[in-house]
């Protein structure tokens, strides 16, 4: 079995005004916070969870159908913070994307395939973000939220490939691998 998720990978300039964000934001001191690696920024698509590798090539042909129908990278910008399950308890900090709906249709077009290929439905409703931070306890974020304003949020950018990974938790941070991968706008698989 293997762990994995569907996600839109950042193209250079947003990764980069991300990366600043998460330096700026070590320097508030969260409480145990893990923080993402560069390397491994990404806007999840869905999260797969425990996949049976004879389902992968599958899960290949949908990432080309699903990449084939984003005829190019998609425009995103970032307009906050945002804590799951709340900011009051937060246990993940992200930054919220607003997409105009494109990330949105492409999660709702890969839930149905994902679930006709036999993995169970996501009980909770999609919102587009870029996870920043897991947090080990639950911490109180609403101060850094009242005191974030717009300017710090990073500049728009694209999400410019959509890949199928492969998850492999480790002590530090987990490991991704592309199983297969869409250039979106390119119509080229890998």
């Amino acid at each position: 079995m293997l762990r994995t998720f569907l996600a839109l990978d950042l193209d250079d300039a947003l990764l980069r005004s991300v990366v600043a964000l998460i330096d700026e934001l070590r320097g508030e001191r969260l409480p145990r916070a893990r923080w993402v690696a560069s390397t491994t920024l990404h806007v999840t698509l869905r999260f797969l969870g425990d996949t049976d590798e004879a389902l992968v090539p599958a899960l290949g042909e949908l990432v080309t159908a699903l990449g084939e129908e984003a005829p190019r990278p998609i425009e995103v910008r970032s307009t906050s913070l945002l804590a799951f399950p709340n900011a009051r308890r937060a246990r993940v900090l992200a930054l919220h994307l607003d997409e105009g709906g494109a990330v949105s249709d492409l999660a709702a077009k890969a839930e149905r395939a994902v679930t006709a290929l036999g993995f169970p439905p996501e009980t909770r409703a999609f919102r587009p973000h870029l996870t920043l931070a897991r947090l080990r306890e639950p911490a109180d974020l609403r101060r850094l939220f009242a005191a974030s304003s717009s300017s710090m949020m990073p500049e728009g950018g694209r999400l410019r490939a959509l890949t199928l990974y492969k998850s492999e938790l480790g002590k530090e941070a987990p490991v991704h691998t592309s199983l297969a991968r869409f250039e979106l706008g390119r119509g080229v698989s890998v």
